[in-house]
This record gives C-alpha cells, structure tokens and sequence, in this order.
C-alpha cells in the first residue's frame, strides 16, 4: 500500500513539472506564431473553439447541460468571460513586451489573490504577506527598470490585466466548484470563449487562417498543449495535494523565461535576476501561506 502510495505521488508530482514546462511553454509558440503573421484573435479562436470540440466529443456523454442551468448558469458564464479577458490580455501582453518581462509580471497573480481575499474578507494579510507583496512590486521594478528597451506600456498594462483577471478566475472558480463539476466549468469557459473571440474577429475582421505550414503547427501546438497541460495538473492534483501541485507549478514562469532566453535572445542583467528571484519567491511564499491556512 505505501510503495503504491508513494508511485502515485511521484506520478503526480511528475505530471504536475510536466504540466508547468507545457504552460511554460506556451509563449514561445505565440511569439513565433505573431511574428509569422498570426494576430492575437485568430490565435485565440483557433485554440478554443478547438479545445472545446475536443472537450465536447471526449465528455459527451457525461456533460449534463440540466446540471450547469441548475447549479449557477451565470457564474459560469461570468467565469468563463473572466477567463477570455485573461487570455486575451495575456496572449496580448507577449506580442507586445518581451516575453520574460510578461511572464514574470502575469506570475505575480498569487499576490493578487491574496490582495483581493483580503479585500473580501476571505483572508488576513499579516505582516508576512504584506512583506511578500512589496518584495514582489519591488521586484517588478527591478526586472523591468533595468530593461535595454523601452516596453510597450499597453504591453505591460496587458500583462497586469492577465494576471488581475486570472486572480478573479482563481478566486470565482473555487467558489463555482463547491457547488458545480469541474468538467462544466472547464467546458463552459472554452466555449464561452470560442463565442467570444469568434464574434470579434468577424465584426472587427480579424479572422485569418490563410497560413503557411510552420504556423498551423503552433497553433496546433498550442492548442493540444494546453489542454494536455491542464489534464497533468489536475492529474497531479489528484495524486499529490494541492499545495504540492501548486508549489510545482511555479516552475512555469522559470520555463518561459529560461526558453526565452535560449530561443528568442532575451537576456536579464544581475538586477533584473534578482528582481526575478524576488517576485517568484515572494508569490511561492503566498502559495504556501493560502495553502496552509
């Protein structure tokens, strides 16, 4: 019983890294799909209408649509349009500034959860927290003062929206779980988002998919890891804890900034290093400290 015990929780853990690196790598396939010609909503509606057919066929028989109008139709609709805001401005943020400065900045969201708890009245920012919360900020500045390029403020504006609506995400997607299945968030916010990126890029015009070759293999890329990213984390969830998976999971903005770096030619002086060990500490620490709490 423990030797099993033990192989599902080196399972999980695996899935959970395996799960960061994918997500991780995410950003990379944007930014070359951009600089093949590739607009932020053509790419978002290609991933989700797709990821919501593949989520549709896979769970056909076990999606009841009776359920979702029964437990809380509207916040799953409002959920799933929080979700398309953040990818939208997340995806935005790294056609705009370089990619290790967006991922460093998006990945600040734990902060965020822990500020907007606060604000809610679901947690208390001790002094530890609020510690956290200014290491992080200072590290923000730190990363991007020291930057040889002068970022996009609507880039780096982005970025902050990714990662305030991904905390509203978080925080409205455990509260729709104690009442709703998984699987119907998950579905519902694909499709909801497929709705949306579809009707903006015919009324603004911006659906293009007259492509070559290399770029249908990013989307595709995209698309197919993401959802086998999101399988392997809830699969890690499952085998090891949530707080195991979670701390796993900060590996993430190390992937992308670690594959920018060998595949885009960004590069980070001493500064902007320790800006970056000082955000991803920090947001480790409120990770930890919800976890416990």
């Amino acid at each position: 019983m423990l030797e099993q015990f033990k192989k599902k929780y080196l399972y999980g853990s695996l899935a959970a890294f395996l799960s960061a690196v994918g997500f991780g790598s995410l950003p990379i396939f944007a930014v070359n799909a951009y600089d093949a010609g590739v607009n932020v909503i053509s790419l978002l509606t290609f991933r989700f209408v797709i990821s919501a057919i593949i989520l549709g066929i896979i769970n056909f028989k076990k999606f009841n649509l009776k359920e979702i109008v029964d437990y809380n139709f509207l916040g799953l609709i409002l959920i799933g349009i929080t979700y398309a805001v953040f990818n939208f401005s997340y995806f935005t943020a790294f056609n705009l500034i370089p990619t290790s400065l967006a991922a460093l900045i998006f990945y600040t969201y734990p902060i965020l959860v822990a500020i907007l708890a606060w604000l809610l009245g679901q947690e208390i920012i001790g002094i530890r927290k609020a510690t956290a919360v200014l290491i992080a900020f200072t590290g923000i500045y730190l990363v991007y003062s020291d930057f040889q390029v002068v970022a996009s403020g609507i880039g780096l504006m982005a970025a902050v929206m990714a990662s305030l609506f991904y905390a509203f995400y978080i925080l409205g997607g455990n509260h729709l779980l104690t009442d709703t299945l998984f699987l119907h968030v998950i579905f519902v916010t694909c499709f909801i988002s497929a709705i949306l990126f579809t009707s903006i890029g015919i009324f603004r015009g911006e659906l293009f998919y007259l492509y070559g070759l290399d770029v249908y293999i990013y989307l595709i890329l995209i698309t197919v890891i993401s959802l086998i990213s999101l399988i392997l984390f809830l699969y890690g969830v499952k085998n090891t804890t949530p707080t195991v998976a979670s701390v796993i999971s900060m590996a993430e903005p190390v992937v992308t900034v670690l594959l920018s770096f060998s595949l885009l030619g960004e590069n980070f002086s001493l500064i902007q290093y320790a800006g970056a060990f000082m955000i991803l500490l920090a947001s480790l620490y409120i990770v930890l400290a919800r976890q416990i709490n």
